[in-house]
């Protein structure tokens, strides 16, 4: 009964269609796309991180020999707690979020409050066009 379960998108045919496979896999070229794109958001401001633990990690993020990207301190050493595959799991977490974002259509909506006739906000609003209006007559009147 869960609505929002991401699906793989069908690579057969032209259709691109959703199958019945939940979840992503994570293959090396897909995990460069899925980086590539939180950290395109967040250079461009689009997607606002405000976990310094999660934006630090980012950086641990290097390009491997076969042309992936992995977490440096999954290769290359070895890892006493046999977790190698679960470093930078803030990174990805946060990735598949922005990607599941977009797949969604989801956009930054900026609400305008309606002021009240008669409240301390209109009263503001009103002096401060009226200042605007006195400033921009050179002090002749109308």
């Amino acid at each position: 009964g869960y609505g929002n379960i991401h699906y793989r998108l069908t690579k057969e045919g032209i259709s691109g269609r959703m199958s019945d496979m939940p979840g992503i896999v994570t293959t090396k070229e897909i995990k460069l796309q899925i980086l590539g794109e939180y950290r395109a958001a967040v250079e461009k401001g689009e997607l606002i991180n405000y976990s310094r633990d999660a934006m630090n990690e980012t950086l641990e993020y290097i390009f491997a020999p076969d042309g992936g990207i992995e977490h440096s301190k999954s290769c290359g050493k070895v890892d006493p707690s046999g977790a190698r595959a679960n470093h930078g799991d803030r990174v990805i977490a946060d990735a598949l979020a922005w990607h599941g974002m977009r797949a969604m259509g989801s956009s930054i909506v900026k609400e305008t409050k309606e002021i009240q006739v008669g409240s301390l906000a209109w009263r503001n609003k009103m002096r401060k066009e009226q200042r605007a209006h006195e400033d921009t007559n050179d002090g002749w009147k109308p």
